[in-house]
């Protein structure tokens, strides 16, 4: 028997996912079968099994949890196909295939989305196993804010860059080592990364979030602005000829914008907490930061 995989987010919109291999692995991370990118999910969450005649879900020891039926699973548990399995704020439910649904031209099922008003739009980019027609990416819909947040957690995973201080910028070791790794991983992912997204810009954002100041580097060499604040992750702006608007740059993260304030402070044998929520620096440039 086929089974399909229906998927629905916490707005009602739903996909479906053929279940055609023996194991399908759910996360945030890119390189899982089934990708649900939310924060309360784990980059490797949990792995649905095909067993001869049973549905078997498996939670891989992630942080918040997988629940089937509201209750939390511990190890293997069955599904029924009346199940509801919730991974954050998805559902998941595991479904037989019917005989009389249509199939595209190569035999394969098309990914289905259903929008916020009922209507069913497919999407024949995507199909099953992650093969998109020839010439496409896997992940056409991810955005490159989400590539750089994938792409620089990959690169921890290599490189310790977590202790890093702001004074070892300069190392030029330093840098190229980090550069070739991203250059390697941005390899690896070729087949997620969409067309539109360009590489070089991919890679440059990644090595100034992972050593510099992020989104802020760009900012900084902009001679016409002459004061940058950032409100949020997402929110930054800047002054340029006396006037305040709206920046089109984002953090990857709000732990990307602290990380950041920790590299500028570091070097002065500052910190910032609670105990401490104010802070004064300066830049190489001689530019003044003020954190709070």
């Amino acid at each position: 028997m086929e089974y399909q995989i229906i998927i629905q987010n916490s707005k009602g919109e739903t996909k479906i996912e053929p279940f055609t291999k023996p194991s399908v692995a759910i996360g945030k991370s890119l390189d899982n079968d089934i990708v649900l990118p939310q924060q309360g999910v784990s980059r490797r969450h949990a792995k649905l099994y095909r067993e001869a005649s049973r549905i078997l879900i498996e939670d891989l020891n992630s942080t918040n949890g997988t629940f089937v039926n509201e209750v939390q699973i511990q190890g293997r548990t069955e599904v029924q196909p009346g199940d509801t399995i919730r991974i954050g704020t998805f559902s998941i439910a595991v479904r037989p295939l019917e005989e009389k649904q249509i199939r595209s031209a190569s035999g394969k099922i098309p990914r289905v989305r259903r929008t916020a008003s009922g209507s069913i739009e497919r999407d024949l980019r995507v199909v099953p196993g992650g093969e998109g027609r020839k010439g496409e990416p896997r992940f056409a819909h991810y955005s490159h804010q989400e590539l750089i947040k994938e792409i620089h957690a990959r690169l921890l995973e290599i490189m310790d860059l977590r202790r890093m201080s702001f004074d070892k910028i300069g190392d030029e070791d330093l840098r190229e080592k980090t550069k070739a790794t991203i250059i390697n991983i941005i390899d690896d992912m070729k087949e997620e990364i969409p067309p539109s997204v360009s590489r070089p810009e991919l890679l440059k954002d990644v090595l100034n979030e992972a050593l510099g100041l992020g989104p802020l580097e760009d900012l900084i060499a902009d001679p016409t602005i002459t004061e940058i604040m950032v409100n949020r992750a997402d929110r930054i702006y800047i002054e340029r000829g006396g006037k305040i608007v709206l920046c089109d740059k984002t953090f990857s993260s709000d732990n990307a914008v602290l990380q950041v304030i920790e590299r500028i402070v570091a070097p002065i044998g500052r910190r910032i907490d609670e105990s401490s929520p104010m802070v004064d620096a300066r830049l190489k440039n001689g530019s003044r930061v003020n954190a709070i």
